[in-house]
Formats: structure tokens, sequence, C-alpha cells
């Protein structure tokens, strides 16, 4: 760098107006050292713009499920995310939520290894563990206490084959296959950042499958702590 233009940045703001006054005029001076401080953005060129339409960057939610993870006592709700494109996603993030806002979910020490800096290849998908189910359940307190979660997916309609798994299994233990299943929306709201620097948003519609009358291993609680 060239040592006036470092002796320039070393300037304080008030020394920086005064030279400029002097130099072109106290308004131009001003004019000037607006545009020294804030530079206009420099257009993007019509070569970058090609190659950014040439190399999206696609994130999707292929799968989610309820898994357990090595060293963890309570299963996590995880979510399978696939980069489709060529370039890598970075500093992805994944936000659950519904129509009161973003849901909070207790960290640990997994899921805090999923919540910085992670970053997604192209042509891969990774698991990341959200929270555990416990907290997940708990935002259905008020739309279906004591309900049983069967499963989660991408479709509103609940899966044929989930229907068939439930029906068999309450017509071995009652005899009968009369089924009050339901399934309730949320949004899976993920960001990253593209090699370009671009920031982006992308917001998903995720179902969770919910029965009253079979029990399974998790149950959303009938009251508020």
């Amino acid at each position: 760098m060239h040592p006036i233009i470092q002796e320039w940045k070393n300037l304080k703001l008030v020394e920086k107006i005064g030279i400029l006054a002097i130099l072109g005029g106290a308004p131009y001076g001003a004019v000037a050292l607006w545009h020294a401080v804030f530079p206009s953005p420099t257009p993007i060129s019509y070569s970058e713009k090609i190659a950014k339409d040439d190399n999206p960057t696609v994130l999707a939610i292929n799968k989610i499920e309820i898994k357990k993870w090595v060293d963890s006592s309570e299963a996590y709700l995880t979510l399978n995310i696939n980069n489709s494109s060529k370039r890598t996603a970075s500093n992805v993030e994944v936000q659950l939520g519904g129509n009161s806002g973003s849901w909070k979910f207790t960290q640990t020490s997994l899921s805090s290894i999923f919540q910085k800096n992670l970053a997604i290849k192209g042509n891969s998908g990774t698991e990341i563990p959200i929270g555990h189910v416990s907290d997940f359940l708990n935002n259905f307190r008020t739309s279906c206490a004591g309900c049983y979660l069967a499963g989660i997916g991408v479709n509103a309609n609940i899966p044929t084959e989930l229907e068939s798994k439930i029906c068999h299994d309450k017509l071995a233990k009652t005899g009968r296959c009369s089924l009050s299943l339901h399934s309730i929306q949320f949004k899976a709201n993920i960001k990253f950042q593209t090699v370009f620097d671009d920031k982006i948003s992308l917001d998903t519609v995720i179902s969770a499958y919910f029965v009253d009358e079979i029990e399974t291993e998790w149950q959303v609680p009938n009251s508020k702590k």
C-alpha cells in the first residue's frame, strides 16, 4: 500500500473533512469524503452473472427421522439435508418453528457441533441433530396434547405405508382398525452462504403425524410445566 494512502487511512474523520474542504471546497470535499468512506458497490460483471447462473447452490431436506446418536441417552429429531449442486454451501443453519415463531431446543454438546461453521459439500448430504424429541413434542402441547407421534415427513398427507403399519399394530392389539390419524405442519428454515457470498434462506414445510389411540414411544405432554 502506498505510504500516502496509509496515512490517509490513519487520519481521524475530522482531519479528513478539513483536508478535503481545503482541496475542493466544503461541499465538494464532503461529497468526496462520502464516496471515500462509503464507496459505491461494484456492479456485478456479466461473467459473474453467468457463473452464478451456471452454478446454483441447491439444498433440500430429503429425510426427517428420530434417531439415537452415539453417547446420547435421548433420541434427536434429525434432518438429512442434501446439496445437489456442484458447489459447497457454507455457514448452514437450520431453525424449526410454527405460527408462533421459532422453536427453542436445549443445546447439547452434540447439537452445538452442528450450529457453527457447518458446510455441506457439493453432491453430498449430512445429518443434523436439531434437538431432543422431548423439546420437539413440547411445541404441540396446545394443538395435540396427549397425542402420540407416529412419524415425520415432508408430505402433508399421511403416507400409506405408515397408515398400514399403525393399522396392523392396532388390529393385533384390539382386533379392529379404526384410526384417528392426523398431521400437523411446521416449518424448517435453512440459511446458508454460497461460494459467491450470496446469503440464501429457504423454507420447507414438514408434517408431524400423530395418532390418538395407539401408544408409541413418543407422546406429547398433556399439560404445561
